[in-house]
This record gives C-alpha cells, structure tokens and sequence, in this order.
C-alpha cells in the first residue's frame, strides 16, 4: 500500500464535515434499537455510555463514536465502517465479526475483546490498546489474518 496515499485518505477523512451529524443519546438509541431499528450511520454518539449493552448487528457506518464507554458491550457483527472511535473505550467488548474497516480506532482501548472474525482492514490503530484482545481469524489493516491472541499490538 502507498504511504503516501494511506496519509491523504486518512487526512480526506479526518477534514470531513460531521457538524451535520445528528448527536444522538445512548437512551434514544437503546429506544429505537429496542423498537427494531438497526441503521444509525452518521449520527454522534461521542461521550455517550454503551457498557454492558447488547447491540447486537447494528450498523454504526461513519458515526462518531468519540471517547465512547461500551465496556463488556455486546456488538458481535456490528458495521462500523468509516467510524471515528477516537479513544473509545471497549474492554472486554464482544466485537466477534465486526466490520472496523476503515475506521479510526486511534487511542482505543479494546483490552480483553473479543475482536475474533473481525474487519480491521485500513483501519487507524495508532495508539490502540489492543492487550490479550482476541484477534484469532481476525482481518488486521494491513490485511493479514490474526491466527492468535496477541498480548498486545501497537
């Protein structure tokens, strides 16, 4: 992959206008996910606390998902393409089969997930806490494929 190329994408990405971006409450998206609504691309979710929620094959495309708690959160098959989660907190998150792809995951702390089966291909790791996370059949960015539980990748 270009480097060159890599660093454009990811500043395109990080200049892209989000202030039209919805601000949504953790309790109005467990609402509207209860009602059976499971499409929230583009909407911000910064700040908001996720910990111990099941959100099982939720579509989070391109949210903003800022220094969001989502301790042990269950979001096994989640879409979170193109998302920003900037120092995002999910340890021990049940992430197995998640699509990262092209996400910003920059200062995350996924401590103890389960990352196994997952998409990471382009994403931003940069500074990720990724400790005991399980990465086993996982798509790394730069496309390889985790065969085993790392201690830790940085």
């Amino acid at each position: 992959m270009n480097v060159q190329w890599s660093l454009q994408f990811l500043a395109f990405r990080s200049d892209e206008s989000t202030a039209h971006y919805p601000k949504m409450t953790a309790s109005e998206l467990l609402k509207r996910y209860a009602a059976g609504e499971r499409h929230f691309s583009k909407i911000d979710l910064s700040h908001e606390n996720l910990s111990q929620v099941n959100l099982t094959g939720i579509n989070l495309s391109r949210a903003i998902l800022c220094w969001v708690l989502g301790r042990k959160a269950i979001l096994q098959g989640a879409n979170f393409y193109g998302a920003n989660l900037t120092q995002a907190i999910l340890t021990s998150a049940d992430l197995h089969g998640a699509n990262f792809c092209e996400a910003n995951l920059s200062g995350a702390d996924l401590r103890d997930a389960d990352l196994s089966g997952a998409n990471l291909t382009r994403a931003n790791l940069s500074n990720a806490n990724l400790r005991h996370a399980n990465l086993s059949q996982t798509i790394l960015p730069d496309g390889a494929i985790g065969k085993r539980q790392l201690d830790f990748y940085r």
